[in-house]
């Protein structure tokens, strides 16, 4: 039998269920990566996240041909065309069957859908599988049969709904028969950002070393060391995750290993790192049972009518790093330089961005997605519908981060930022936080855009009205 396996945030081999069972039923597989332009586009996904896919598929791609397993990737219009470009495919490759791996985005369940109707209607058979979660999404539910919209008792039902039965995980392939020679328009690239790459080796061996390491070097104290962002102290699997070069059950499986296969007792640093796996999985939930997330609709109905502010000289500095607050600033700094922000500073620059310039949460979510490597809609649409109090769970609105008191609390010495503003080095440890003004003359940094007090208030006002 030929199959066709069809690649989309699942760039491996480890712990792949759609490239497994194709290569327990079939004599020889094809395997194809689609990259819709207009869809791209609309999802605001980043320039730097579509060089970090195409390095990783050159990876994948040289670890298949030892299986010879053929991975072509091709670009194509819009997700409208490939239920016709997949049927053109298996018609002219005698393919018998298709495999994916879910996705669970509005317009991806369209895609499939229409994919599947074509399938149904030629006679191909396909098969697809839930590689991203433990639970198919919309399966955890309330006592009256709801979807969850609080991350804690989601949690809660999670585990004990928990079984290693989950793990079937598979990381071999069988030879197989040469199929075909297929060759294609390559996927177009022009690089138009600034990140350095070589902080994201591509391939799956290096998201399973980078998670080795991790898990040996730094996961017992995951717990504490998580807030600094100075401390290497995260994992860093982010981007490797978002576009599948590991799977979050690969590394659910490893911690829980080290944890003598507890969950939620044992080393705290572990648990830690577990329940923000789990929070990957609730915001794909949300994603799935909530479609209007999908829909620049706030979670919250009840928040539709706030009336967001815009300044575009705000906006500007905010995107450039300039608003006179260096922990703000050297985040911001961090993301055009890295694609990639620690996650205590995406809440507090999320916060900022909401609550003391009150801006429109839709926004700042946007620019993120443009220009993060990690760029996944589920976790970064949640991350920031949290900090603007429009989303699950969200934080209070009179809860708003003071980046100043973040900034003491969490890099008090001003390491991070200095790391990110140089100009800021000759700066003080008591003045590094926020610069006085008379500090400023020789020094190329600007003064508050907002005075941090009045913007707190004029937020709360605004959402207190609202309520």
């Amino acid at each position: 039998m030929n199959g066709l396996v069809w690649l989309r945030s699942d760039i491996r081999i480890d712990d792949n269920p759609a490239l497994s069972f194709a290569d327990s039923e079939c004599d020889s597989i094809i395997c194809i990566y689609l990259h819709a332009k207009k869809e791209w586009s609309d999802h605001n996904n980043a320039n730097v996240k579509l060089e970090f896919i195409l390095q990783n598929i050159v990876d994948l791609s040289k670890n298949l041909d030892k299986f010879n397993i053929q991975l072509c990737s091709t670009e194509l219009d819009s997700f409208e065309v490939i239920p016709e470009f997949i049927i053109k495919l298996c018609k002219e490759n005698n393919i018998n069957k298709c495999y994916w791996n879910n996705e669970f985005g509005v317009d991806e369940n369209i895609r499939d859908k229409n994919v599947i109707k074509a399938l149904n209607e030629h006679k191909i058979e396909f098969q697809n599988f839930d590689d991203q979660v433990v639970f198919q999404p919309g399966t955890i539910l309330t006592g009256q049969g709801k979807p969850f919209s609080v991350f804690t008792p989601f949690k809660k039902k999670w585990i004990e709904s928990f079984s290693m039965d989950h793990f079937d995980i598979e990381n071999k392939l069988t030879k197989k028969t040469i199929q075909s020679d297929l060759s294609f328009g390559d996927i177009s690239f022009t690089r138009s950002h600034q990140v350095n790459m070589e902080l994201w080796p591509a391939g799956e061996e290096a998201a399973l070393q980078r998670l080795s390491s991790f898990l040996e070097e730094k996961v017992s104290n995951y717990s504490k060391d998580r807030n600094h962002p100075i401390i290497d102290g995260t994992s860093r699997l982010s981007p490797y995750l978002a576009i599948g070069a590991i799977s979050s059950r690969r590394c659910l499986l490893e911690a829980l290993k080290l944890n003598k296969f507890e969950l939620s007792t044992g080393n705290k640093g572990i648990t830690k790192w577990i329940d923000e796996l789990i929070w990957r999985e609730f915001y794909k939930n949300i994603m799935h049972s909530f479609p209007r997330v999908s829909m620049n609709q706030p979670f919250n109905l009840a928040t539709k009518k706030i009336p967001w502010r815009f300044k575009h000289n705000e906006f500007e500095a905010w995107k450039l790093g300039k608003t006179g607050f260096p922990l703000i600033d050297a985040a911001m700094y961090q993301l055009i330089n890295e694609g990639w922000m620690h996650n205590r500073l995406r809440m507090v620059v999320a916060m900022f961005f909401t609550k003391n310039l009150l801006h429109d949460w839709r926004l700042g979510e946007a620019y993120f997605m443009n220009n993060l490597i990690d760029g996944d809609f589920a976790s970064n649409n949640g991350g920031w519908q949290w900090s603007a109090s429009t989303g699950t769970d969200a934080a209070p609105y009179f809860r708003i981060f003071n980046p100043v008191t973040q900034s003491q609390n969490f890099d008090p010495e001003g390491k991070f930022i200095k790391q990110h503003l140089s100009q800021l080095k000759p700066l003080s440890t008591k003045d590094i936080h926020l610069p006085p003004s008379e500090k400023l003359f020789d020094i190329d940094y600007p003064n508050p855009i907002v005075d941090l007090k009045t913007s707190r208030l004029r937020a709360i006002e605004v959402f207190k009205n609202n309520k």
